[in-house]
């Protein structure tokens, strides 16, 4: 029995497929690709839908980051070296050598930052602690992660917490 499709046609919406899309692969865990998978079939999206979902509430700024581990994925690989003698600048206590400091509560925990008085660096870090004055906080030494980073990202990342 003849296909319906003509060699033709084929090659046609295989050189127009490759002029027109292009493939977004992305690794996660397999655990989170099943939830996922899960959540589409649930809400009836196919994954490009969802995608496109995604950019839309991106753009508009309406998508936000309130767990430490998605806030860990967003900072890896932007972290910046100090010289030594920078490091006092982001001294608890070093107010004269900071232009803010502040925390912002997370789900599971919060994110400390510090900026150097000239707005151009600053050290970010995330605690499971999930109350930043309790001293008797189960996670008091839990630095779950710590770096500096320029202060674009950390302008970026504000505009994802907040």
């Amino acid at each position: 029995m003849k296909s319906k499709y003509s060699k033709k046609k084929i090659a046609y919406n295989s050189e127009y497929t490759k002029n027109n899309y292009k493939q977004f692969k992305v690794n996660i865990k397999n655990a989170e690709l099943e939830d996922l998978e899960l959540l589409l079939d649930k809400n009836g999206f196919t994954k490009a839908l969802f995608v496109r979902i995604a950019i839309n509430y991106l753009e508009k700024g309406l998508i936000k980051m309130k767990k430490c581990e998605e806030i860990k994925d967003y900072l890896r690989g932007k972290e910046i070296e100090i010289e030594p003698e920078e490091r006092d600048d982001f001294s608890l206590g070093n107010y004269p050598a900071q232009s803010e400091e502040d925390s912002i509560t997370l789900d599971d925990g919060y994110l400390f930052y510090i900026i150097n008085k000239d707005d151009t660096k600053c050290y970010i870090s995330l605690s499971r602690r999930t109350d930043p004055s309790d001293v008797n906080d189960e996670h008091l030494e839990d630095g779950y992660f710590d770096g500096y980073f320029n202060y674009e990202t950390l302008s970026n990342l504000l505009k994802l917490v907040k």
